[in-house]
């Protein structure tokens, strides 16, 4: 049972990320750079405090990071459009699509996992542990919906 919650758990986060790349890439000329910046900017002083020195950080590591995250948000928008566009099934147009997506979604992957280190070597080790506390109600909070969800199954 509560290996089957695991993976349950995973596919659902796997899910949620993929519909959250999926949803910032559409969004197309409405999903800027400023906008992403704003909304992580208002989240980290939302819950962590931090300072306009901080702030100017994490604007600055943002804003050095732009062109690779939205050079990554537009091929995967591509890619995915050319997987749609394909006129008939061919497995092999498939595989190599598909290959070129899986793909830049580890480049995707790579990419959040600097920049959140970079954001985390900018924060004290008092909002270190408030970030930790918040990740840990989030995930009590997803645990305990995702509970009800499969109680109404």
């Amino acid at each position: 049972m509560k290996n089957n919650r695991i993976l349950l758990l995973a596919a659902s986060l796997t899910v949620l990320a993929t519909s959250a790349i999926a949803i910032a890439q559409s969004e197309g000329p409405r999903w800027t750079e400023q906008r992403m910046t704003r909304r992580v900017i208002a989240g980290i002083e939302a819950h962590l405090n931090i300072t306009s020195d901080q702030r100017a950080q994490v604007k600055a590591i943002l804003k050095a990071e732009e062109p690779t995250i939205l050079a990554l948000s537009v091929q995967a928008k591509q890619e995915r459009e050319a997987m749609t566009a394909l006129p008939a099934y061919n497995e092999a147009e498939v595989r190599e699509i598909a290959q070129k997506y899986a793909a830049t979604n580890t480049d995707i992957v790579v990419e959040r996992a600097k920049v959140r280190l970079e954001l985390r070597a900018v924060l004290t080790e008092q909002q270190l542990q408030q970030l930790e506390q918040f990740k840990m109600n989030v995930d009590r909070h997803f645990e305990e919906r995702l509970d009800m969800a499969i109680g109404q199954l």
